[in-house]
C-alpha cells in the first residue's frame, strides 16, 4: 500500500533497513572492541562472522529478557540510583556469550562477571558514540531527511520497482 509520501515511503524503509543494517555493524564493531580491550572475552573461528553472530544474539537477548529484568529490578535501579542497570548490562552480555557457545557454537566467550561488565561497559560506550556519530534518527520524523535523500534522490519524483 501506498503512504502518504508515495514513492517515497518505500525509499524511506529502504533508509530504515540500511539503519537498521548500520545499527548491527556499530554493535558488532563494539563486541570487537570488547574482545580487543577486555581480558576475559575471547573469540575463536571465523572473526567478523562471530561478531556478526554475536551481536544478532545480543539484540535477540536485549528485545526479549532485558526488559523484563529491567521490570523486575526496577527497585533496585532505583535505590542504586540507575546503576544497577549496569549489572543487568552485563549479565546480557555474559547470557548471550553462553546462548552463542552452547546453542550456536560461536566462539565469543565471557570468562566470568568482571569481563562481562567491563566488556558491556566498552560495548555501550563504544556503539554510543558510533551511533551518535554515524545513525541519524531525524529521518524518523522527516521522512525526507534520510541517506538517499540526501545523496541526491527525491523521494516524491523517485521510481522504484514494485
Amino acid at each position: 500500500t501506498e503512504d502518504i509520501y508515495g514513492t517515497g515511503g518505500k525509499l524511506h524503509r529502504i533508509c530504515e533497513y540500511m539503519k537498521l543494517l548500520l545499527k548491527w555493524a556499530i554493535i558488532a564493531f563494539s563486541l570487537f572492541a570488547a574482545a580487543w580491550f577486555v581480558p576475559g572475552i575471547s573469540v575463536s573461528g571465523n572473526g567478523w562472522v562471530v561478531y556478526a553472530a554475536v551481536a544478532a544474539i545480543l539484540s535477540a537477548v536485549n528485545i526479549c529478557i532485558r526488559p523484563i529484568l529491567k521490570f523486575f529490578s526496577f527497585p533496585l535501579i532505583l535505590l542504586s540510583l540507575g546503576l544497577f542497570s549496569l549489572v543487568i548490562n552485563a549479565a546480557m552480555l555474559w547470557l548471550t556469550s553462553w546462548i552463542a557457545v552452547n546453542w550456536f557454537e560461536v566462539g565469543f566467550v565471557v570468562k566470568g562477571f568482571i569481563p562481562a561488565f567491563w566488556g558491556s561497559l566498552v560495548v555501550s560506550v563504544v556503539s554510543g558514540i558510533l551511533t551518535m556519530i554515524l545513525v541519524d534518527d531525524k529521518s524518523k520524523d522527516n521522512p525526507r531527511a534520510c541517506l538517499p535523500c540526501i545523496g541526491g534522490i527525491d523521494p516524491a519524483t523517485a521510481h522504484l520497482p514494485s
